[in-house]
């Protein structure tokens, strides 16, 4: 590998971390002006995960597994809109469109924002892999798009 990529990925790394810590940022201002949040756990918290639209979809599946009782989701894609959604385990209410053979993922190569589309497609929500490895453990990740959850982003990494 010769210097120039390193170079270029470690400022590519950099970018986009900067650029989440501003989204984090701002989610965290709409959080504190009154969005509502949909996802409570067993202590009471609301867990919030966020993450740029051009991020994979295996880095998002990561940190929602880290959030075993669900999560509520922000996805910032490359315009600026946000996407707020919620994150159960489990295989949802049956009325969830089942998307979780795992291989049909692209070994998690695939960009949150797709995910963003499906939900657009299927508000009765889309059940994504819990895994992206063959771990055999079968736990599924439902994901539901609540109404009226965009907003233009206020500020955009320059």
């Amino acid at each position: 590998m010769n210097e120039i990529s390193v170079d270029a990925r470690l400022h590519a790394l950099v970018q986009r971390r900067i650029e989440l810590a501003h989204f984090t940022d701002e989610v965290n201002d709409n959080i504190a002006d009154g969005f509502p949040l949909h996802v409570k756990d067993r202590a009471g918290e609301y867990p919030v995960v966020v993450a740029l639209g051009q991020e994979p979809i295996s880095l998002l599946i990561e940190n929602l597994a880290l959030e075993p009782d669900g999560a509520n989701v922000f996805v910032k894609d490359d315009a600026g809109t946000v996407t707020y959604f919620t994150s159960q385990w489990g295989e949802g209410d049956g009325r969830a469109v089942d998307m979780g053979d795992e291989n049909a993922w692209a070994n998690g190569n695939s960009p949150v924002s797709l995910l963003v589309e499906l939900l657009k497609k299927h508000p009765e929500g889309v059940i994504i892999p819990g895994h992206l490895t063959n771990t055999g453990s079968g736990v599924l990740n439902a994901v539901r798009r609540s109404a009226g959850s965009e907003w233009k982003a206020e500020s955009a990494l320059v």
